[in-house]
């Protein structure tokens, strides 16, 4: 194994080598990696890489995000015109999440009133929560806080899937727009979302992005589809093929 590889795995070996796993690293941390990976990378290094001789398993998932911009064409130690912005390497991941999640809005029945458990969120609040919940991410985005004590928030009500992804589509484009605008310093700002005065989130606005914008969609998108299979409704394709979705 290369000694850069090594050396990745020996400081990180906890981090999660899998997708699933919410990427929690310092953007700034990145951005230095970045920089050290591109001046320890050999020649002999990208060939290999590049000739798939390394098992990608045994890299951890934040090296071979660094890595893959590290070999990008046109980079060099002396600039940095062949990297991607963080936002360019986030829309890809935003573009599929909302394209996988509208999937699952379609086929949303109009059952307002299902619950699979009497601890669970009724049908006809979960569906509208999931629509509006694209839209969360230009207060993310464009704002440095959000405080849920101020303002007259009303939940979305449940009138047909239709209606809940023409909203969800609406937040998404809107969403979409904020994503391409925002900075690299700006991930790096803090983020605040409050309710009478107590913190929920304090953090990184690319930690808040994470977190309280698009895991939070995935968490409720996950739930949707129990209740698609509870009401008998196909459960699309995800990250993999569903009972009612195999591969093509």
């Amino acid at each position: 194994m290369p000694p850069f590889v090594a050396g990745s795995l020996a400081k990180r070996h906890s981090f999660p080598r899998k997708r699933e796993g919410a990427f929690r690293f310092e953007v700034q941390h990145l951005l230095h990696k970045v920089v050290y990976l591109q001046r320890e990378l050999s020649e002999s290094c990208l060939s290999t890489a590049r000739l798939g001789l390394l098992d990608s398993d045994l890299i951890p998932v934040d090296f071979r995000f660094v890595f893959a911009y590290t070999c990008a064409p046109g980079h060099s130690d002396q600039n940095t015109e062949g990297f991607m912005t963080i936002s360019e390497a986030l829309l890809l991941e935003f573009d599929q999440e909302m394209a996988k999640t509208r999937k699952v809005l379609e086929r949303v029945p109009h059952k307002p009133d299902f619950l699979p458990h009497p601890k669970s969120m009724p049908l006809g609040r979960l569906a509208p929560h999931v629509a509006e919940l694209a839209g969360f991410g230009v207060s993310v985005l464009a704002a440095p806080q959000v405080d849920f004590s101020s303002g007259s928030y009303k939940p979305l009500p449940f009138e047909s899937a239709a209606q809940l992804v023409r909203v969800f589509d609406e937040g998404a484009a809107k969403v979409r727009r904020a994503l391409i605008n925002t900075s690299d310093d700006a991930w790096k700002e803090n983020w605040k979302l409050l309710l009478k005065g107590h913190a929920i989130f304090d953090g990184p606005r690319f930690l808040a992005y994470r977190e309280m914008f698009l895991n939070h969609i995935v968490h409720h998108r996950a739930q949707l589809g129990v209740y698609l299979r509870l009401n008998g409704v196909p459960v699309p394709a995800i990250y993999g093929p569903s009972a009612d979705e195999p591969w093509a």
